[in-house]
């Protein structure tokens, strides 16, 4: 994860502030999925924390998945 505005600057040279690593290996088996989050430089764990949250909820949380299904069909 980094900030927008440092995306929309130069994409490639963009520092990324949260690296989010899912490990899908359980997922045939189990049904569930590892998510870990490494805060890089720039954030708080706190901060990382709750980014991570959101991420999740928006996702996993049908009313909050429609502005990511909108977003990327409906740009």
């Amino acid at each position: 994860m980094t900030y927008l505005e440092d995306f929309k600057k130069n994409p490639l040279a963009a520092n990324p502030y949260m690296v989010i690593t899912c490990f899908d290996e359980l997922v045939r088996t189990k049904g569930i999925a590892l998510i870990r989050g490494d805060v890089i430089s720039g954030l708080s764990k706190d901060e990382g924390q709750a980014m991570l949250n959101t991420l999740l909820n928006t996702y996993l949380v049908e009313q909050f998945f429609e502005k990511v299904r909108k977003f990327n069909h409906e740009p």
